[in-house]
């Protein structure tokens, strides 16, 4: 089912935010894991990205089969640009930035959240520490282990500038306000 996303966070994760892989600067830790319920299958690191600035989304991951997909995924069920997960920002009072973990659908397949909930095209849903993600319609158990993940929220080791840390149970994470320079 895992295409070409493992090679991708990899990628990500020997490249610092300007690209330069030979950087003094620590390689970033992952702000979120998608954990498969298949045994024996990789992994998703959720790394740090540019924020889009024009609507507060930061750390977008689009998955589908396409080649323009971020995470690759081979199942013909699933749709070329099946859905994405992002994060949104939110101020809070004081100056803490805090951002919610989504997922929303961008199939006309659905996407499943928790077994029990479709979401339709351009529907998001809040994801939470231990949702499982399903990108198909499963036949039966084996077939939906075969196609879903859990979501975890990381905790970095040590904090860094605008970078998403897990706050708790929730799908919520927060950022250290402090600068880095460049």
């Amino acid at each position: 089912l895992l295409g070409e996303a493992s090679q991708l966070s990899q990628q990500e994760a020997s490249s610092n935010s300007n690209g330069n892989a030979s950087s003094k600067e620590p390689p970033p830790e992952p702000w979120g894991r998608l954990l498969p319920l298949k045994r024996g299958a990789a992994h998703i690191k959720l790394f740090p990205r540019p924020a889009e600035t024009s609507n507060g989304q930061a750390n977008t991951y689009i998955f589908g089969r396409g080649r323009s997909c971020d995470i690759r995924l081979e199942d013909a069920r699933i749709s070329s640009q099946h859905c994405r997960i992002y994060c949104l920002e939110n101020r809070e009072p004081g100056g803490r930035i805090t951002f919610k973990v989504y997922v929303e659908d961008t199939s006309s397949n659905g996407t499943f959240v928790n077994r029990r909930v479709r979401l339709a095209k351009s529907q998001r849903r809040l994801l939470n520490s231990g949702d499982e993600l399903c990108l198909v319609k499963a036949r039966d158990d084996q077939d939906y282990e075969a196609a879903s993940y859990v979501f975890i929220p990381m905790e970095p080791q040590q904090p860094q500038a605008r970078r998403p840390v897990s706050s708790g149970a929730g799908g919520g994470v927060s950022s250290s306000s402090a600068a880095s320079a460049s």
